[in-house]
């Protein structure tokens, strides 16, 4: 799923989309916490949390790509190794003039409101890691 899909989506479709990317980024900001608290406890500890990040991340890729390696192999036609492939749907006349800069600047709008919301993170982060040392 990618964020130019989400205008073919219904509202409630993109707010639980919203919601899931809102918690899951959540999550890892808590866990990220957790694993420098961990380190600072205990360099163990800290350690120990990190390997456990490895491998829930090896996890994840194993099991991605098992489903694509299953889809290639399947000798029918599967929608996931089309997209694998690249193999779409025929591709349609290029939009007119008179469309794309409307489009553009909608794209331009949201990864300027995008970029804000995670320099604002990062700054927000900075800080608390800063005030949390003194």
């Amino acid at each position: 799923m990618t964020p130019a899909d989400s205008g073919e989506q219904s509202l409630a479709d993109r707010a639980k989309l919203g919601a899931g990317y809102f918690f899951g980024e959540s999550l890892f900001w808590v866990g990220l916490f957790l694993t420098v608290w961990a380190g600072s406890y205990s360099i163990y500890l800290g350690g120990g949390v990190c390997i456990c990040w490895v491998l829930i991340f090896v996890l994840i890729m194993r099991r991605e790509l098992s489903r694509d390696i299953k889809a290639l192999d399947d000798p029918r036609d599967n929608p996931r190794a089309n997209r694998l492939i690249g193999k779409g749907l025929p591709r349609t006349a290029a939009p007119g003039p008179d469309t794309r800069m409307p489009r553009a600047r909608g794209a331009l709008k949201h990864m300027a409101l995008r970029f804000a919301v995670e320099f604002f993170t990062s700054v927000a982060i900075i800080i608390a890691v800063t005030l949390g040392r003194a």
